[in-house]
């Protein structure tokens, strides 16, 4: 039914599936298309993927397509360099807020790219608007540390550094 649907003016939209381990047969690709057909939704603010894809999503389509977009819950997406960038800078999706992914990423990448946008954020401001908002709630999983490594102490300093900059930002890093 997804491969036919088109919803343009569509503000909230999400995919889920019953068993949470089962992976779906529509796929990442059907996402996209179905991005596409609604002209970019441009009017989408909530964007929830609660499906288990055989191929992950591509973020960077859905970003580039959906510029009103304030949260994100992908559950087969990867993050890249550019997707990253994006995201701090606020080329892409500059009103987003909040992000949840179970896909691993690198915990120093996920922090890079939320003092970037928190730092961008608060020098954005153009006749008392906000260009490009801040972050409240980010939640990813990353690749462990091995407790008590140098580079692991060094992630708990920018954490928490982070954490006190931005006390009304919720940060939820899980390491598997």
């Amino acid at each position: 039914m997804i491969r036919f649907l088109s919803v343009p003016r569509l503000c909230q939209l999400t995919l889920g599936q019953k068993g949470r381990d089962n992976i779906t047969n529509l796929g990442a690709q059907a996402i996209c298309e179905l991005l596409q057909r609604s002209n970019g939704m441009p009017d989408l603010a909530s964007l929830d993927i609660g499906l288990k894809t055989r191929t992950p999503i591509n973020v960077q389509a859905l970003l580039t397509n959906t510029p009103r977009l304030r949260l994100l819950h992908i559950r087969s997406g990867v993050f890249d360099e550019d997707v990253m960038n994006g995201i701090a800078t606020g080329t892409l999706t500059p009103q987003l807020r909040s992000i949840m992914t179970d896909v691993r990423h690198e915990a120093t990448d996920i922090l890079q790219m939320i003092e970037r946008r928190q730092q961008n954020a608060s020098m954005t401001l153009v006749d008392n608007t906000k260009q490009v908002a801040e972050f409240s709630s980010i939640e990813f999983s990353c690749h462990g540390y091995t407790r008590g490594s140098q580079q692991s102490s060094v992630f708990r300093e920018r954490l928490a550094s982070l954490k006190q900059a931005a006390p009304r930002l919720s940060i939820k890093l899980s390491f598997n």
